[in-house]
């Protein structure tokens, strides 16, 4: 059986608190971008997925929309040379 020291224990808290943050916050401008008010489960289940590479059992993968015919997407190879 293990037992946490006390400053241990704050930074696990510490940590769990600011995924919590980052993860909500996300989840809320993509709730925003889709124009909706509400929160939603899938908001909160593409950016687990898509930021943090997090799939929770038992909700499937998160649907997302393909990109409509004729939009172009940008593509940058990242090298060490352009890397700030």
């Amino acid at each position: 059986n293990y037992t946490l020291e006390p400053d241990a224990e704050e930074q696990i808290l510490q940590i769990a608190d600011d995924f919590l943050d980052k993860v909500t916050r996300q989840s809320i401008r993509l709730a925003q971008h889709r124009g909706s008010q509400t929160l939603d489960v899938q908001d909160i289940q593409v950016v687990l997925a898509k930021h943090w590479g997090i799939a929770v059992p038992g909700l499937g993968l998160p649907t997302i929309k393909p990109l409509k015919p004729g939009k172009a997407t940008v593509s940058k190879t990242v090298t060490p040379s352009n890397v700030n």
